[in-house]
């Protein structure tokens, strides 16, 4: 299966078991950490080098879903990238299972490129506030060539 397909495939599995997992949704949602999140990542892929990534998010800042702003810098074949995008969360205890989608631009030697992004990923929080986490990513690139990068972060967050 193209990664693309499995990445999709399993953000829709993850929003239908996030909805399935939500008690009340007219009630508040009640966490063992708090909502927002500043995360670093160290990412790497056969096609893109090392990346190293900074990111903001929120759990639930649209209703059921939360936001996230991501930065990138590579430290071979790819540039500095911005990233935005719709995440949905779903704790499990003290681990968070999300999946996303995000719109972003690389900001290449011949310009601005647009891409998509999508990511699958867990994170692990050792109390309210500190964290690690884990995810994959897809990026396929709106350049006419169909050509794609994909590639796993791990990294450490700080919730507030």
């Amino acid at each position: 299966m193209q990664p693309m397909k499995l990445l999709m495939s399993a953000i829709a599995a993850l929003g239908v078991s996030s909805a399935a997992l939500a008690q009340d949704q007219a009630a508040e949602t009640s966490y063992d950490a708090a909502p927002w999140r500043i995360s670093a990542s160290l990412a790497g892929s056969a096609g893109a080098g090392l990346v190293v990534q900074a990111a903001a998010s929120h759990d639930d800042l649209l209703g059921p879903l939360g936001v996230r702003l991501a930065a990138e810098y590579g430290f071979t074949n790819v540039p500095f990238s911005v990233t935005a995008g719709i995440i949905d969360v779903a704790p499990l205890g003290p681990i968070d299972i999300h999946g996303g989608l995000g719109l972003g631009v690389s900001f290449e030697s011949t310009g601005a490129l647009l891409y998509t992004e999508l990511l699958l990923g867990a994170s692990y929080r050792f109390s309210e506030h500190f964290g690690a986490y884990a995810e994959a990513r897809f990026r396929p690139y709106f350049d006419g060539t169909a050509d794609g990068i994909g590639g796993l972060a791990a990294g450490i967050q700080f919730r507030f």
